[in-house]
């Protein structure tokens, strides 16, 4: 599918997705692997961005079509980063809570839930001082509403969980109506998880927290070991690049007898890399020079992968042993994983980018009216990814020294 995104400098940093719904970052707004349409995806990103050269964008552009992008998973996976203090609780540690087979945790974890918003992170919202002196004057009073993610009400239900000791029935009767409102800051049908598992709990038990996550769908479950196992991956990838650099090293995991095949690590076993883990082997001495970094997998962990068998094996057995947690077979299944792998560079198929006028008229690039100045302040940019990959990963490394950020 091809994705549409627009850049260009304005006072406000905003973002909004077609349906107008504002984002607070560029990692809000990603191609919504569910929309089968075959036109582009087209995202507006009214980010802050710092003026610039043709020639700098022009240089941008050819290198992640040459050499592509490290391919981490997107912050819709593993949970915002930032201070806890801000973000509250991630979903990779809901994960880790279930891996860890403290299902008490992971229910209590998940009925913490999210905490201040995103834009908060940087404690400087992009206002004019008045207006952050009016925010911290709020503040004295009372967070303001804008601050948080979720509504009053559903921060009022998590308050009663948390100052009830985890009483389900006093939870169940501070909630909202499920029907009522709509959005993030709605009632209790944006709480669908957080009732079913409360249900769960009033029928089974307080001391029976893994039957009362099963009363949660199978995707829904299998989801926080997914991030999990995607944080974990994060990690391993970072290491990987900031010790042994982009060129391929031994020890490494690769794919051989590949044609098209993109290895996304998503379906824990199944499809993706999964069903082509027979084709994973270990770099050596002597097959080294006919690997491409293109080739380069790292596993996500689980009881059916191989790890590599260089530093960065050892880097996953550290950071598995510091959670706590291992991957068996022979356990419940919200308490373990398969595991896959994952293509440690993703690359981005027809990568274009257009200049486009004040007040929104497109004029393609290259032309002769749009040469009259060779700065840029506004433009579009297109391209195609594969299955799996994060178009906010692959703009974060495009536009590092583009957009204007305050944190």
């Amino acid at each position: 599918q091809r994705i549409a995104f627009r850049f260009h400098h304005q006072k406000e940093a905003n973002a909004k997705n077609e349906n107008g719904d504002k984002c607070s970052s560029v990692g809000r707004c990603n191609d919504d692997e569910n929309n089968n349409n075959n036109d582009d995806l087209n995202v507006v990103l009214e980010e802050k961005m710092i003026p610039c050269t043709t020639s700098h964008i022009d240089n941008m552009v050819q290198r992640i079509s040459k050499s592509g992008f490290i391919n981490f998973y997107g912050e819709q996976r593993v949970g915002n980063a930032g201070p806890k203090s801000v973000v509250g609780v991630r979903s990779f540690e809901i994960g880790r809570a279930m891996l860890q087979k403290d299902f008490k945790l992971a229910i209590d974890l998940l009925m913490t839930g999210r905490l201040k918003s995103y834009r908060n992170i940087s404690g400087n919202s992009g206002g004019n001082d008045e207006e952050g002196g009016k925010k911290k004057e709020e503040q004295k009073d009372g967070d303001s509403d804008e601050e948080y993610i979720e509504s009053r009400e559903i921060r009022h239900v998590r308050k009663v969980w948390k100052e009830s000791g985890g009483d389900p029935t006093a939870t169940l009767k501070a909630m909202p109506s499920p029907g009522r409102g709509g959005g993030v800051g709605a009632g209790g049908a944006m709480m669908a998880r957080e009732r079913a598992v409360l249900k769960g709990l009033k029928r089974y038990g307080k001391d029976n927290a893994l039957m009362a996550i099963r009363c949660l769908q199978h995707g829904v479950r299998m989801f926080w070991i997914n991030a999990y196992q995607s944080y974990v991956w994060n990690l391993a990838v970072t290491e990987r690049i900031r010790r042994l650099g982009t060129e391929v090293a031994i020890g490494d995991l690769y794919v051989q007898n590949r044609k098209d095949d993109v290895f996304c690590g998503d379906n824990d076993g199944e499809g993706g890399g999964g069903s082509r883990k027979k084709d994973v082997c270990i770099v050596s001495k002597e097959n080294i020079s006919d690997v491409d970094i293109s080739q380069v997998v790292l596993p996500l962990p689980g009881y059916d992968v191989q790890y590599p068998s260089n530093e960065i094996g050892k880097f996953y057995e550290d950071i598995l042993l510091r959670d706590n947690v291992s991957f068996c077979k022979d356990t419940v299944a919200e308490a373990t994983a398969k595991g896959t792998y994952r293509d440690i560079v993703a690359f981005a198929k027809d990568l274009e980018w257009e200049k486009v006028k004040d007040g929104g008229e497109n004029s393609k690039h290259g032309e002769e009216e749009m040469q009259q100045s060779d700065i840029v302040d506004t433009f579009k940019i297109r391209f195609e990814l594969g299955s799996g990959s994060y178009a906010t990963m692959m703009l974060r490394e495009l536009m590092t020294t583009t957009l204007a950020r305050y944190h």
